[in-house]
């Protein structure tokens, strides 16, 4: 419950994964799928 409402861990996580995707497109317009499935994975295993 800390990381969800308490510390605000968890958002933090999620715009920054956002921002991140928003800049791959750009160097890896192919990878951008496969990095953000792997972005997706990896910040949803450390959530949990």
């Amino acid at each position: 419950m800390r990381t969800v409402n308490g510390d605000g861990v968890r958002p933090p996580s999620r715009r920054g994964s956002r921002g991140t995707l928003l800049v791959t497109p750009r160097h890896h317009p192919t990878s951008q799928g496969e990095y953000a499935g792997a972005r997706a994975a990896a910040t949803a295993g450390t959530g949990e």
